[in-house]
């Protein structure tokens, strides 16, 4: 018995010791001060969410500038516009993500179709097309401008065969081809890319 007891002794003088030898493996404490080195600097990350704002405003006015050099029917009227402002009359379910929450925007028409072109995200920019009051023409007539503009690895048999998805279904609902995610109700539009 007093065998044992010595073991069980030796065994917790063994384990406390070698508990006691952590500081190398010890985590940093989160009150030590951080040098420059291993600290992100302030100046940092306001370059860094700088240069994603000015690539939301380059993708939205990029997408704006392309699209009327192909469309049969141009984005007219164009002003910026707060999406996340509920009374903006803009505002969509989605927007109150906080993926949203910084986001660059911009509305016009094509026609007589209000269009809002949303580019949002924290690392990686991404990109919304809605347009409103779009019949069928309509809806087909931006898919077929918009499509190569958002995904430049499309074919023209890839955007026909939405198209005749399209002619056939009348509508969509989660339907993606290439990066583009598309849904169509009859009168709302929505492309994406994520």
């Amino acid at each position: 018995m007093k065998r044992h007891y010595v073991f069980l002794v030796i065994l917790i003088a063994i384990i406390l010791s070698s508990c006691a030898d952590t500081d190398k493996n010890e985590l940093p404490n989160e009150n030590a001060i951080l040098t420059p080195e291993s600290s992100i600097s302030e100046e940092t990350a306001t370059t860094d969410s700088s240069s994603v704002e000015t690539e939301k405003i380059e993708k939205t006015d990029g997408f704006i500038e392309q699209y009327n050099q192909v469309a049969p029917t141009p984005i007219t009227d164009i002003s910026e516009v707060d999406v996340t402002d509920k009374e903006s009359g803009h505002y969509r379910t989605e927007f109150r993500l906080s993926a949203f929450l910084d986001s660059y925007a911009k509305t016009g028409y094509i026609a007589d179709s209000a269009i809002d072109i949303v580019s949002y995200g924290w690392l990686d920019v991404d990109i919304r097309v809605y347009v409103t009051g779009a019949d069928l023409d309509r809806a087909k007539e931006v898919i077929k401008a918009a499509s190569p503009i958002l995904d430049s690895d499309l074919t023209e048999s890839d955007i026909q065969e939405v198209l005749d998805y399209l002619d056939e279904h009348k509508s969509a609902n989660g339907y993606y081809y290439g990066k583009i995610g598309l849904l169509y109700d009859g009168s709302e539009l929505m492309l994406k890319v994520e």
